[in-house]
């Protein structure tokens, strides 16, 4: 593993394998496998939330179709009750 504490020197700051997060100073040293980690989380919540935008898009598109079927049964009810009228 690693060695990626936080370095006082230029050049224990500059070891492969680290680098530097947002810290301006430089303190904070995060490994490569701490980076690897941190973006597979990151895949897997994207994932996450292109599951749910499938779920959700899947339930619209049937909802949108049964209120469809609902409306044109209505409408041809309504077309029938004027026939009977006239």
């Amino acid at each position: 593993m690693m060695d990626c504490r936080p370095a006082r020197t230029l050049a224990a700051r500059l070891r492969p394998g680290c680098f530097r997060s947002h810290d301006p100073k430089g303190l904070m040293m995060v490994s490569a496998q701490q980076r690897r980690r941190a973006a597979q989380r990151r895949g897997s919540v994207v994932l996450e939330y292109l599951l749910l935008a499938t779920i959700v898009g899947l339930g619209v598109i049937v909802g949108l179709a049964v209120v469809r079927d609902a409306l044109v049964t209505e409408l041809k009810d309504l077309a029938f009750a004027i026939r009977l009228l006239l």
